[in-house]
């Protein structure tokens, strides 16, 4: 699937994690360019790396769910929290937050500003909240530290303290710019809200036996990160992305309920003076969402001429139904939670 994906739409690389919720297991890892073992050198050299575990990038728009998650969870905002959306949004020092595209003012709830991942309804649910308690719910989620695999040469991703973060820095983090994340934390943050907010350490191998007697077994830590309603509600919120919005409806797949986010982040250009034309395009889901068993995440990195998240969401639905099928995962038999998108 991802050599296709690579291939159809000219992208750099990309990549896909599995995680199975409720334990934490790493079931897939995979990239494409992927390296030949039997002659390495046939890969160029910046393709001999685990970009799951090594390449950061920011996130973009993936971040809005966990920053939904921060809000419900400090008890800033709830199902029915009423935000006004408009397509700008002038900032005191003069600076300007904006949408992907224009559109007329927008009343929407939580789960309708993940909805149509509005940038300015995020900042407006969210903004308030004090910076260093959003620090240290993204630490929890695993941000800015190497995962518990310790996977040799993996990155810690970047998140530069609170204290450090500038007016335009504090907001901008609400959306996934301003820090950088690797595939396999922000997996990991989608697996703590899958599972009831409570987040695992990744487990890349279960054991290690010499005549028949383990000689490691991995010392897997767990942590709370949310309140079980709130990670219950964030699904929910995320459903609807699926059920009812634009890019995230193709994401669907046929007899499950599915949750996820879409992510389309700029990239920096090369000499640092700016984002350019590139993007980074993801989609983090789980399924059934009704009680999450599995976490599929997909990013591609600089396809041609993407402008959202298009490219990613069918492959992260053709992933999830090969995994739903092969752990034999029933069908979803109850309706998705009755939450409203907009209010009038």
């Amino acid at each position: 699937v991802l050599a296709d994906v690579v291939t159809d739409q000219n992208a750099e690389y990309a990549v896909a994690v599995v995680v199975e919720a409720e334990t934490g297991k790493l079931l897939v890892a995979a990239e494409a360019p992927s390296v030949d073992p039997n002659d390495p050198s046939l890969t160029p050299s910046q393709h001999r790396q685990s970009k799951i575990f090594q390449n950061a990038y920011e996130p973009g728009s993936t971040m809005k769910s966990l920053t939904t998650a921060i809000s419900l969870d400090v008890g800033d905002s709830n199902a029915y929290t009423q935000i006004v959306a408009e397509d700008t949004m002038r900032l005191p020092w003069g600076d300007t937050i904006d949408d992907s595209f224009n559109h007329d003012p927008r009343n929407l709830t939580p789960a309708g500003v993940l909805m149509i991942s509005s940038n300015v309804g995020i900042t407006k649910l969210a903004g308030d909240i004090d910076r260093n308690t959003r620090y240290d719910y993204l630490l929890d989620f695993g941000f800015g530290e190497q995962s518990a695999v310790n996977f040799e040469g993996e990155s810690s991703g970047l998140l530069r303290p609170a204290s450090q973060w500038d007016g335009m820095t504090n907001l901008t983090t609400l959306f996934g710019q301003g820090l950088a994340v690797t595939p396999i934390q922000m997996a990991y943050a989608y697996q703590a809200i899958a599972n009831d907010g409570l987040r695992l350490d990744p487990v890349l191998v279960e054991s290690c036996t010499r005549n028949g007697e383990p000689t490691m077994v991995p010392n897997q830590q767990s942590y709370r990160v949310l309140q079980a309603d709130t990670a219950r509600l964030t699904v929910d919120m995320m459903e609807k992305v699926v059920e009812l919005g634009g890019v995230g409806s193709t994401a669907q797949i046929p007899g499950y309920r599915v949750a996820g986010k879409t992510g389309t982040a700029q990239i920096q250009s090369d000499d640092g003076s700016g984002y350019g034309d590139k993007f980074a395009i993801s989609f983090f889901g789980m399924a059934p969402a009704e009680d999450p068993k599995y976490v599929v995440a997909v990013m591609v990195y600089k396809p041609e001429g993407a402008i959202n998240s298009s490219g990613a969401t069918p492959p992260f639905s053709s992933i999830m139904s090969q995994v739903l099928r092969h752990y034999r995962v029933p069908p979803s038999t109850t309706p998705s939670a009755n939450i409203p998108t907009e209010w009038e």
